[in-house]
């Protein structure tokens, strides 16, 4: 498995908005999605699971980029994303700031 408490992706706060730094890899359709929820590092200083927060961000914006990462058998369901200060919105963080651990939990929790 992996250890997502480990992500390196971050997210400033930057007045009424923030920006996002860093990629995910293992995205799922993020080359045709409209929206993306993504685990950020908003905390560095705490444990690495309380400094995590939920964000929605739109995915058609300056500062996203996605690459389609190309199976054995020719599809490509998931894609490697880059985000360079990528834009989110104040009232897109889901649940509690630093407290994304907890959200991400509940989503994936029939995944694993």
């Amino acid at each position: 498995g992996s250890d997502l408490a480990s992500l390196a992706t971050k997210a400033e706060e930057n007045g009424d908005h923030w920006l996002i730094n860093g990629q995910k890899v293992w995205t799922s359709g993020a080359d045709i999605s409209q929206w993306c929820g993504a685990l950020v590092r908003t905390d560095s200083s705490v444990k690495k699971r309380d400094g995590i927060s939920f964000l929605m961000l739109e995915m058609d914006q300056p500062g996203v980029e996605t690459r389609p990462i190309k199976l054995i058998a020719g599809a490509s369901p998931f894609c490697e994303t880059f985000f360079n200060d990528a834009r989110a919105e104040k009232d897109d963080l889901l649940g509690a700031l630093n407290d994304g651990w907890s959200v991400g939990k509940r989503l994936l929790q029939y995944e694993r």
